[in-house]
């Protein structure tokens, strides 16, 4: 009988069948192919080093000084600064290519144990369920999308959401509420917030529909669900409050550089219309288990190549939504469809219109890949379902089998025939290129026929049949999930690793160019993916409005603060821009706008420094401290002025001096600064954001109701004398 126990080997064996190049090493002890490339390489590594680098020093990084200028990182999804496993890979090992590498083949782990589940919450036996984990870990989002390191990782997470999202409506109590919020919570936290929305959004209309299509309760009763349901993601909401209530805080003043006018958040539909999935391309389904050729060889994007399951989870899946009768097929084909449709993006008008009536359509950058992966989640659970319905109901579905395999082969018959057509291959290079879908297919068509076949005999079969088949097309396809590489690869990656700003503190002072390195002229240097001089990403407004005005060279100018004798006080932002367009001398005049002072005496002491005077030569000046979050410096004035922080202005920064706390207020527009009398001063500039610390205590109170709730619940099911099994 199979156990929990052996269904987690054969979820690991599958994991390894399919991935296991990943772990391959070369005759130098080299590993052999490399998955940190394209986005993974150039956009989630420098943040992983990052946050191993600060965190493992010592140091939690709120803030990040490197790029565009410094921007608040407590406040960014794709920090990935809260997600639990990224921290333990931190304290155990720290971050480099080939633990990220490792990471990896975990989360595809992870992702058939998540799918396992939430099969085995739909009542279907564990054989079926295997089913649906294999299809879904070697799923065409994972191969085709390995690169995307957020994405996969809101992906893995999202059947756990599904599965507490069921159970918390169908059987009630506190432990499935609080076991969903920690899953929802964990998919907030893996760094995608756009996926991860809309799989909450998903997992919740599920629920909904469940409560009142599928068992039809009551008003009293489907309110008390409804209510069981809503209290899930509240709490999940509350477990992410150290996230999200400092990105509330923050999204009003950041901005792209390809956002629609007007809009903080809203996309061009242009740029959507770039990243959706072309209908051409819904080919593409059918490529994997053709395995013609190597889906490389396509013209697809690579996010593209792989849109399909293994051949025996796709039969099943089709299978299920053809034949299964009731409610629960409808609801399933009804977000299946949907997600397919919504991957079209800009495709289609159904998109446009909800992209101009919702917002959160309009903060979608890659509708192929958000949606997609929804498909890929219903079409895995399709997957089993269908497994469990064709082993409860064999001796009478012999002839729908066979018509269904019947429909598989002509119709792969007939894509195979046009694929070929197009290429210029003749019946041999088809036979030859297609002889494992064509033996898989065999072995799927003798394994449902065999009538003396028992059914435990014959769920085993389909199990290894599926095993075997999504490794093999995995395999075949695995230049979407990495590529193969030369020692000197990894010898070059340790040299930008070792020339990356290791430290993240600094015991003395140093130079600007060398803790804020350009893109141009940068070669081995790590940190040029986080320079100044990068276009891509979300960046501050004070920061980008500066960035095409004689302002933008002072960022990269070696000074960290300098003091300011000339005041130039203006009605607002705006002016402070113009006069920045002039070219005025930032070094000798310093531009505040009234509306960030008030009135007062700070107001008088500013507009009393309107005297013309430049940097005295014997300024003493300097930085002796500085970690992301805290810079302490040292200076000495012989007379007032405004001191030139030559760092961003953000809401959370506070100036101290002693017990002494003083102003600190935007100068210059982008900049800090603040009013010293002369003297000697010892000062201390911190970040420490009221939003993260509201939300922090949000998050440790929700996260101990979960845990605790959850305890709870576990000591009252296995305190009597029957101990039932955790599965």
């Amino acid at each position: 009988m199979l156990n929990t126990t052996a269904a987690v080997i054969i979820i690991a064996a599958a994991t390894m069948a399919s991935y296991h190049r990943l772990f391959l090493k070369t005759p130098s002890g080299q590993l052999g192919y490399s998955a940190v490339r394209w986005g993974l390489k150039t956009f989630m590594y420098p943040r992983l080093i990052f946050n191993s680098d600060a965190i493992r020093s010592g140091v939690w990084p709120l803030w990040n000084p490197y790029p565009f200028g410094g921007s608040p990182w407590v406040s960014n999804f794709q920090a990935m600064l809260f997600h639990p496993v990224n921290l333990l890979i931190i304290l155990l090992f720290g971050y480099s290519a080939e633990v990220i590498q490792m990471q990896l083949v975990f989360i595809f782990f992870i992702a058939g144990l998540a799918m396992y589940g939430c099969a085995r919450e739909f009542a279907v036996r564990r054989s079926a369920a295997l089913l649906a984990a294999i299809s879904f870990l070697g799923c065409g989002f994972f191969v085709g999308n390995a690169s995307y390191f957020p994405q996969v990782n809101t992906l893995a997470v999202a059947p756990l959401v599904l599965l507490f999202v069921r159970r918390t409506v169908r059987r009630g109590g506190w432990g499935p509420i609080a076991a969903g919020a920690l899953s929802a919570a964990l998919m907030i936290f893996s760094g995608f917030p756009t996926l991860a929305f809309f799989l909450a959004f998903f997992s919740a209309l599920f629920g909904v529909m469940d409560i009142w299509f599928i068992q039809r309760s009551g008003a009293a009763a489907g309110l008390r669900k409804t209510l069981r349901m809503a209290i899930l993601f509240a709490l999940a909401f509350g477990l992410s409050a150290c996230l999200l209530l400092p990105a509330l805080e923050s999204y009003p003043l950041i901005t792209r550089p390809d956002r629609a006018p007007g809009s903080a958040l809203a996309l061009p539909a242009a740029v959507v219309g770039e990243k959706s999935l072309a209908p051409a391309n819904l080919l593409s389904l059918a490529f994997p288990f053709l395995g013609a050729w190597r889906l490389a060889d396509y013209n697809l994007w690579i996010e593209f190549r792989n849109c399909s399951i293994g051949l025996v989870g796709f039969f099943f899946a089709a299978y299920y939504f053809i034949f299964r009768p009731g409610r629960q097929r409808w609801v399933l084909l009804f977000f299946f469809l949907l997600a397919l449709l919504f991957s079209l993006g800009m495709n289609t008008p159904i998109y446009k219109s909800f992209y101009r009536r919702f917002s959160p359509f309009g903060m979608v950058s890659h509708p192929a890949l958000d949606f997609r992966a929804i498909f890929f989640l219903f079409l895995c659970l399709a997957a089993g379902l269908g497994m469990e319905r064709f082993l409860e109901k064999l001796p009478g579905e012999e002839g729908r089998l066979r018509f269904t395999i019947l429909g598989l082969v002509v119709a792969g018959g007939m894509l195979l025939a046009a694929v070929s057509r197009l290429r210029g291959f003749g019946v041999p290079g088809v036979v030859k290129g297609n002889w494992l879908w064509l033996a898989s297919v065999a072995a799927l068509a003798a394994v449902v026929s065999w009538k003396k076949l028992s059914e435990k005999y014959l769920a085993f079969c389909l199990v290894a049949l599926a095993l075997a088949d999504t490794a093999w097309w995995v395999n075949t396809n695995f230049r979407t999930v990495a590529e193969p590489v030369s020692s000197s690869h990894w010898i070059k990656r340790k040299g930008k690793e070792a020339a990356r700003t290791r430290s993240v503190t600094a015991n003395k002072d140093f130079q600007r160019n060398e803790q804020y390195p350009s893109r141009q002229g940068v070669k081995s240097m790590f940190w040029k993916y986080f320079s100044d001089s990068g276009n891509d990403g979300t960046r501050l407004r004070s920061f980008q409005a500066i960035m095409n005005t004689p302002a933008r060279k002072i960022l990269t100018d070696d000074f960290r603060l300098i003091p300011v004798y000339s005041v130039r006080m203006l009605n607002d932002q705006t002016g402070v821009i113009q006069e920045i367009i002039r070219g005025v001398n930032l070094r000798q005049v310093g531009l505040i706008s009234r509306e960030d002072i008030g009135s007062g005496d700070m107001r008088e002491k500013l507009e009393a420094l309107s005297s013309p005077g430049g940097e005295p030569d014997d300024f003493q000046g300097r930085v002796v401290y500085c970690k992301p979050d805290e810079i302490r410096y040292d200076l000495f004035l012989e007379r007032p002025a405004v001191i030139f922080f030559n760092e961003i202005y953000y809401p959370g920064w506070k100036l101290s001096r002693g017990d002494e706390s003083l102003p600190l207020f935007p100068l210059n527009h982008a900049f800090r600064g603040t009013y010293l009398e002369e003297g000697h001063h010892n000062l201390v500039m911190t970040f420490s954001p009221r939003s993260y610390k509201i939300g922090l205590a949000l998050s440790c109170l929700s996260g101990l109701f979960c845990l605790g709730v959850m305890g709870a619940d576990y000591f009252r099911k296995t305190g009597g004398k029957d101990r039932p099994g955790f599965d």
